[in-house]
């Protein structure tokens, strides 16, 4: 009996991961999600190998495809060792934070394309990677399957708690003078709304202004923002003229005869 029954776990079908799409997906999504439930709560091992998902109960054939997507996360390394940021997303606090930062350089192009795609329906994630992405019917539902489940684990924006530490830190650095000399902002806590960003390449730098006029465009609908405050974290200067970003940003504007006041704080 139970060679029969271990002839027949060899016999299940795996479905093959293909190549070809432009953004990570696993054919085994719900899985997935058990991983990453149980991450914070167990030991972090040296590797993740299809031995260690077997051992935390992960045994299907197609439980391995995870490896690849956590692999793009950089929550394993090229040869399955667990990383820093494995480690940090082991953290209760702000693992869910780490995650979503590696979430929106993964999936830049949606964050750009779809407002809040953690919560948007599947009709408009589908018709994205069709679009974006490579594969058939089949690799499109994976690929918003897997989207979902890393989402579900995950804070963006101001929900994330590491955006609202570095977030604080700027206003309270923002009512001091800039060290560039500019007048000191002096914002109004009562009613804004905050977006954090972080620099990550050159490319990102340049690209930074038409990403801040989508969330201005974005946030314009929101019935309770009339601040908007920008904190954009750029350790390596690659936003090529701050000067002429903070000229183009913190201006008032009227949309529908009520204002929308945008503030910019630039760090470091």
């Amino acid at each position: 009996m139970a060679a029969r029954k271990k002839l027949k776990q060899a016999r299940t079908p795996r479905e093959e991961v293909s190549a070809d799409s432009a953004f990570p997906y696993c054919t085994a999504p719900s899985s997935l999600r058990r991983f990453l439930t149980m991450v914070p709560g167990k030991p972090k091992p040296p590797k993740v190998t299809t031995s260690t998902l077997q051992t935390w109960g992960l045994k299907s054939g197609n439980d391995s495809s995870i490896l690849r997507v956590l692999k793009k996360l950089d929550l394993l390394g090229s040869n399955n060792e667990t990383t820093q940021t494995y480690a940090d997303f082991m953290r209760k606090e702000t693992g869910p934070a780490t995650l979503g930062r590696k979430i929106k350089a993964v999936y830049e192009k949606l964050f750009e394309t779809v407002s809040k795609p953690e919560t948007a329906p599947n009709s408009e994630l589908i018709n994205f990677f069709n679009i974006n992405s490579g594969g058939g019917e089949r690799a499109i539902r994976y690929q918003v399957d897997t989207f979902k489940a890393l989402a579900e684990h995950a804070t963006f924006g101001h929900t994330d708690p590491l955006d609202q530490q570095e977030t604080k830190e700027a206003i309270n650095g923002s009512q001091q003078p800039s060290i560039r000399g500019d007048t000191a902002i002096r914002i109004d806590l009562h009613i804004h709304l905050i977006e954090a960003k972080f620099v990550r390449d050159a490319a990102h730098g340049k690209q930074i202004s038409k990403e801040l006029h989508t969330d201005i465009e974005t946030y314009r609908h929101h019935p309770n923002c009339d601040h908007l405050i920008f904190f954009i974290y750029d350790p390596d200067s690659l936003i090529p003229d701050v000067g002429a970003l903070e000229r183009e940003i913190r201006t008032n504007r009227v949309y529908d005869g009520r204002a929308l006041y945008c503030h910019l704080v630039v760090r470091p």
